[in-house]
Parts: structure tokens; sequence; C-alpha cells
């Protein structure tokens, strides 16, 4: 940050009425696009916290 700036509080007041009106849409495939990145299942849980499976029997194999 440059010496001696400082953030103008009222540098964009009055501009959220303005959005909606000027903002262009998001691309259609961004939505499932992103789903399928961030592995969201629609659970409402990211995957970090969703439980594990657990693993999988061990079969026996013969002579084994």
């Amino acid at each position: 940050m440059a010496e001696g700036w400082t953030w103008d509080e009222t540098l964009f007041a009055g501009t959220a009425v303005h959005y909606g009106r000027g903002r262009l849409p998001y691309a259609p495939a961004l939505v499932p696009r992103l789903a399928e990145v961030l592995a969201l299942d629609g659970t409402g849980r990211p995957p970090s916290s969703r439980p594990r499976n657990p693993p999988a029997a061990s079969v026996p194999t013969p002579g084994g």
C-alpha cells in the first residue's frame, strides 16, 4: 500500500442499486462445474466433513 494512502469508505457508495441491472449473468455451466470441481453432493456439507466410506472387507485368498 502506498505511504499515506487510506481507503475512502464512500468510494462506491450508491453503486449497489445499479448492480443487478448492469451485471452480466453467470455462464449457464458455472454452477454445475463448481459443484463438480468442489465435489458437492447436495448435502450442504463440505467433502472434508462427510463420513468416509469404511474400507472394503478383505476377501481371503486361497492358501492365504
